[in-house]
């Protein structure tokens, strides 16, 4: 995927992100515990507040740049007060805040140096795949807290669940203490062309596209898989071959945030 199909996502996300709070603020998420409809869209919208003034200010330093950035969102958040997340206004100005979002994406070059807590890529693009991702995830949370949801679409699924496993994997897995012991996974798209292979190591993982051996193989939709490895949709509604006592530990070895 290119720059202007992760705004288009973005903005088509965002757009059903605001229609389906809407429906109501006050309903609980499921997959957010503790949190409302409400709670969750203003979530969203401060991410989009952050992420724009990083790019639009071109931050490069955590401490020098990154920091002053996230304690004005901070205060931000405190002026609105915790009203915000039951306010009639918050949809419009959620709208608001993914329209500025995208603007300021749209006139960045994704080469464009830019503060990102991924080391290995310290770009503009960056941001604007995380950013599409981001917002279809909650847009599934948003809608499955006023009944089914619709899935995520095939080509952001696959994208999505690429990010997940060659980004966040790999993140996560550096701060685990839980050992490894060279476990293998394959994760497979019904509707892809790809799949994923993954062994974790004591403190690293690797990572292959395509269909490899492994101890166990979980397959489903791009969109189950995406949902499944964020935590949003139980191991039931994948197809598991293989040690399937495995996938049930992926979480233990690659903890969630």
């Amino acid at each position: 995927m290119e720059r202007d199909d992760y705004l288009r996502a973005i903005g088509q996300e965002s757009a059903r992100a605001a229609d389906a709070a809407r429906l109501g603020l006050d309903p609980p998420v499921p997959c957010c515990p503790g949190w409302t409809a409400g709670d969750l869209l203003q979530h969203l919208g401060e991410v989009y507040e952050f992420v724009t003034a990083v790019v639009e200010n071109r931050a490069q330093d955590e401490e020098q740049d990154v920091a002053p950035l996230d304690k004005q969102e901070q205060l931000k958040r405190q002026e609105r007060g915790a009203w915000f997340a039951r306010s009639p206004d918050l949809p419009s100005w959620f709208e608001d805040t993914a329209g500025r979002l995208i603007r300021v994406l749209g006139n960045t070059d994704p080469d464009e140096s830019v503060w990102t807590w991924w080391r290995p890529e310290q770009r503009a693009a960056f941001w604007q795949r995380r950013m599409a991702h981001e917002s279809a995830v909650h847009r599934w949370d948003l809608q499955s807290a006023h009944g089914e949801p619709d899935p995520i679409g095939r080509e952001l699924a696959l994208d999505g669940v690429d990010e997940a496993l060659t980004v966040h994997a790999p993140e996560r897995r550096s701060e685990c203490e839980t050992e490894a012991a060279g476990e293998t996974y394959l994760f497979e798209p019904t509707d892809g062309d790809t799949g994923w292979f993954v062994r974790l190591g004591r403190d690293r993982l690797e990572i292959r596209r395509g269909h490899h051996p492994a101890d166990v193989v979980a397959t489903g939709t791009a969109s189950d898989l995406l949902l499944f490895l964020w935590q949003r949709l139980p191991v039931e509604r994948l197809e598991v071959t293989g040690d399937a006592a495995l996938l049930g530990r992926w979480f233990e070895l690659v903890p969630p945030d």
